[in-house]
C-alpha cells in the first residue's frame, strides 16, 4: 500500500508509526547490534543551550581580598561588577567552551605596617579566561586564567590612634608612601588575580552543576542504548556545537550533512542513525495531527529529559539520520 492510501486508512497510521519509531531507535531494554565502525547517535549541544545558563546579564559581587603590599597588611572587600560571555573555540579530539568575564572591582584600602596606617581608593579592571569541558556526559571546569590591574590613589597617612600628632607624622610620612605606590600596585596584582580566580571558578562551578542538572543527553542515551556501556563518545567542537558522537570504539565520526530545517532558537539535538527511507517515511508521517501527537507522546515517554527542555521540538529526515531538536526552554 501506497504512503498517499493512508489518507483512506486512518487506523494504520499508528501502527505504522510504532513500527518505524521501532526500526529508528531500538526498544527500551534491548540493544541494538554494534557494527565495527558505525555511529549510531550524535550529541549536539548548542553554544545557545550554555549561553541560557553562563551569560547572565551584569553580575554584582564582594569579592574578599588580603595579603602584604610593600610589608603593609591589607584586608578588605572589594566591590565588583562583570559581565559573562562564552565562546566555543574549534577542535576535533575534544569538547570545551570558554567562558569570558570582564568588569572592574573597586574598595578603599586600609594597609597597616607598626603604628603606621595608609588609606585610599582602588580600582581594580579585571578579565579572565575560563575553560569548562564536556566529556559527553557531564561539564568539569578546567581552568581559569586571571587576569587583574590595580590602580590606587593614597588619600592619608596617619597612625592607629590617630589625633593631631597621628596626622601630623603621617603628613610627614606621606611623600615616601607616594613613592611606593607604584611598587604597591605591582605587587598587589597577585593578591587581586588570586581573590578574582577563586570567585570565578565558584561562579563557574555553578554554572557546571547548572549545566549537568539541565543536560538531557546522559540519561537520553541511556533510554535509546541501555545495553552498550562500552560505547566510547568521540568529540569535537565547532563555533555553535559541543558535539559527542556515540558508538563502538574505533568507529569513523560521520560528516553530519547539513540540515536545511534547523530552528533556529535549536538549544539541543540528537541524530539518530538510520536509514534514508525509515527517516524520510518517519518525518512525513509526523505531518499529520495524530501521527505528530503520538510521536511528541513517544518523545515524552522514551526521552522524557529531553522533551522536557521545551514544547519547541522538531523531527527532520536528514540523509540516513533522524533528527530530534529541540529549541528555546519553556518560561516559567
Amino acid at each position: 500500500m501506497s504512503f498517499r492510501n493512508f489518507a483512506n486508512h486512518p487506523w494504520l497510521i499508528p501502527l505504522v508509526i510504532c513500527v518505524l519509531l521501532l526500526a529508528a531507535s531500538p526498544a527500551q531494554g534491548q540493544a541494538p547490534p554494534a557494527q565495527q565502525g558505525e555511529i549510531k547517535v550524535v550529541a549536539r549541544i548548542s553554544k545557545q543551550f550554555i549561553e541560557d545558563v553562563a551569560a547572565h546579564e551584569e553580575i554584582s559581587a564582594s569579592v574578599p581580598y588580603s595579603g602584604k603590599v610593600v610589608g603593609l597588611y591589607v584586608q578588605g572587600i572589594a566591590k565588583g561588577r562583570a559581565k559573562l560571555s562564552v565562546d566555543l573555540p574549534t577542535a576535533q579530539g575534544e569538547a570545551r567552551f570558554v567562558v569570558h568575564s570582564h568588569g572592574t572591582g573597586e574598595t578603599y584600602v586600609r594597609a597597616v605596617r607598626g603604628p603606621i596606617v595608609a588609606l585610599g581608593p582602588a580600582t581594580v579592571p579585571y578579565a579572565a579566561q575560563t575553560v569548562v569541558r564536556f566529556d559527553g556526559r557531564k561539564f568539569y571546569l578546567v581552568d581559569t586564567t586571571p587576569w587583574a590591574q590595580v590602580q590606587f590613589q593614597l588619600d592619608r597617612v596617619e597612625t592607629r590612634r590617630g589625633g593631631p600628632v597621628g596626622r601630623g607624622i603621617g603628613r610627614l610620612v606621606r611623600p615616601l608612601g607616594q613613592r611606593l605606590v607604584p611598587r604597591a600596585e605591582a605587587q598587589a596584582v597577585p593578591i587581586g588575580e588570586q581573590s578574582l580566580k577563586t570567585f570565578v571558578d565558584g561562579l563557574t562551578e555553578e554554572i557546571v552543576e547548572k549545566l549537568d542538572r539541565t543536560n538531557p543527553v546522559e540519561k537520553s542515551l541511556n533510554r535509546l542504548f541501555p545495553e552498550t556501556r562500552d560505547w566510547v563518545f568521540q568529540l569535537s567542537t565547532d563555533s555553535q556545537f559541543l558535539q559527542a558522537a556515540f558508538g563502538p570504539r574505533n568507529s569513523t565520526v560521520p560528516n553530519l550533512p547539513e540540515n536545511p530545517a534547523r530552528l533556529k532558537d535549536v538549544r539541543i539535538e540528537l541524530w539518530l542513525h538510520s536509514t534514508a527511507t525509515e527517516a524520510q517515511d518517519l518525518v512525513k508521517l509526523s505531518k499529520t495531527p495524530l501521527a505528530k501527537s503520538l510521536i511528541h507522546k513517544y518523545l515524552e515517554t522514551v526521552l522524557p529529559e529531553l522533551a522536557a527542555l521545551a514544547e519547541n521540538r522538531s523531527l527532520d529526515a536528514v540523509g540516513p539520520w533522524l533528527v530530534i531538536s529541540v529549541g528555546a526552554p519553556k518560561v516559567n
